[in-house]
């Protein structure tokens, strides 16, 4: 059985040896759907950051870190909703076990999630080759130039007419469902 794991993850700053992640999203589903799996579904985890003296704090406004994290000051969110790195580590390892990691930019993701993984003992088991969507939907709009996932899909719905959900940029689980649904397009030739 092949599984997709749609990916993304909110950082605090771009640079994997300094930077924490704090947000991570994920959306799992079997590329067959006769091959469905009970982990299938979406998930999304917040994680305890313990160095914001090293954070780019460009990457934290716009990210919406201060909004939406209790080490930010948010109001909404409780300490107890952060989940202990080393059990994120291992849920998030056994759910991507085998998966293809997808995502817009999804090298990125995957650096720091390795990063993050290692770091609490446990090793990624995800598979090797990865799936960036941006790069399909460069090929199939045969657009030369990196577009960014918003601009992506956002171009890919309105070349072919089509209504695309609403999603929160800079959300991780909505960042997530986004490349979801630009990959479908892409992959189910929606693309003129």
């Amino acid at each position: 059985m092949s599984r997709l794991a749609f990916v993304d993850i909110e950082t605090t700053g771009l640079d994997v040896d300094r930077a924490e992640v704090w947000e991570v999203g994920l959306y799992i589903e079997s590329s067959d759907p006769s091959e469905a799996s009970s982990d299938d579904g979406e998930y999304s985890w917040l994680l305890p950051v313990s160095h914001l003296g090293t954070a780019e704090p460009e990457a934290l406004k716009l990210s919406g870190f201060y909004e939406r994290h209790p080490d930010g000051g948010a109001k909404t969110v409780g300490r107890d909703q952060l989940f202990f790195l080393p059990h994120f580590a291992r849920e998030f390892e056994s759910i991507t076990r085998g998966a293809t990691l997808v995502g817009a930019n999804v090298r990125f993701d995957e650096r720091f999630l390795d990063r993050l993984l290692r770091a609490q003992n446990t090793s990624p088991s995800w598979h090797y080759r990865l799936c960036d969507v941006e790069a399909l939907a460069q090929g199939a709009m045969r657009n030369p130039l990196p577009m960014g996932l918003a601009n992506s899909l956002n171009s890919m719905a309105a070349r072919l007419i089509l209504v695309t959900p609403e999603f929160k940029a800079h959300n991780a689980l909505e960042d997530a469902k986004a490349a979801r649904c630009l990959y479908h397009m892409v992959v189910n030739q929606f693309v003129p």
